[in-house]
């Protein structure tokens, strides 16, 4: 019996790798500590993060992880913005119930449309960090469905009342989206060199806009580019 030959296999298995590639993501992040200012609603962005994703590409979901310390979490406001879009993610927790909200310790949590319930539930005074797991964020995120990824993505964080302070730790915004021809990274309306540039110059690098599979950029990327070779349709 005749050997398939290796070639033929290599070009099957990079086929079933562009047929199995998930929805295109971009992860943008910053793990600096940022001290929160005290006693201050109105603050600038604490932190300002650039996405770049494939020209003519639209969002279809965000979520965000977020690590805070801070010794009174009812103080604290976290608000995301993007192109003059903004959604809340928490809002100076069970103020209406405490005089000062909760007085918990650090949030931690993934903050997702798709959760099943908000941080409201979680308040309280012994379980750190007392904000965690995935949490429905006071305001929808898909205010930015439908909207271009690319640009600036700012995160604001209030403190609302004095005396206890605190810090961002981190936070890392995911964007799910949409893109007319998503391996085209250049956005010149075709898939070609400047594009397997693109993707062997940013080679192991996660969450980069050539990371089709969100495993960081490697071979199953490469074989998705040269798949898609050519004008896109």
């Amino acid at each position: 019996m005749k050997q398939i030959p290796k070639t033929i296999v290599l070009l099957a298995v990079f086929f079933l790798f562009i047929l199995q590639a998930r929805a295109d993501v971009i992860t943008v992040s910053d793990s600096v500590n940022h001290p929160i200012a005290d006693n201050d609603v109105a603050p600038p962005p604490l932190v300002t993060l650039q996405a770049t994703a494939p020209v003519g590409s639209v969002i279809d979901s965000v979520a965000v992880d977020l690590e805070i310390s801070h010794p009174w979490i009812g103080d604290v406001v976290v608000m995301i913005r993007h192109e003059g879009l903004e959604a809340t993610l928490i809002d100076r927790l069970a103020i209406g119930a405490f005089p000062f909200g909760c007085g918990g310790d650090n949030i931690d949590a993934t903050f997702t449309d798709e959760a099943v319930a908000g941080p409201e539930g979680q308040c309280s005074a012994t379980a750190v960090p007392t904000v965690s797991g995935d949490v429905l964020p006071a305001t929808a995120l898909s205010v930015f469905n439908g909207q271009d990824p690319n640009g600036s993505w700012e995160v604001f964080v209030a403190d609302g009342a004095l005396y206890d302070v605190g810090a961002l730790d981190g936070v890392s915004i995911s964007i799910n989206f949409a893109s007319p021809c998503p391996r085209d990274l250049n956005g010149d309306g075709l898939v070609g060199s400047a594009d397997l540039a693109a993707l062997l110059g940013s080679w192991g690098q996660a969450g980069v806009p050539a990371d089709f599979d969100g495993n960081g950029v490697g071979s199953s990327d490469l074989a998705q580019i040269l798949g898609s070779w050519g004008a896109c349709s």
